[in-house]
């Protein structure tokens, strides 16, 4: 019942990332948000998922696992 106060996505190469690692910040409240992870290694497995923090904490979506493509020659 308290409100959002931040919310996005981390992410991380080992499964079940948290706010502790890479993420982003992508507002405040609820509803649909964009984001954009930058940094990544090319031919690397991540792990996402979207987190929203209040005063009571911060709980996560469902782990989505991907691959960066490889580098270009």
């Amino acid at each position: 019942s308290s409100p959002i106060t931040s919310r996005g996505v981390c992410w991380n190469t080992s499964p079940d990332p948290t706010t502790e690692g890479y993420m982003t910040i992508d507002g405040t409240g609820t509803g649909q948000f964009f984001s954009s992870m930058n940094g990544l290694i090319p031919s690397t497995i991540y792990y996402v998922r979207a987190y929203a923090s209040n005063s009571n904490g911060t709980i996560y979506g469902e782990t989505v696992v991907f691959r960066t493509s490889a580098p270009s020659k």
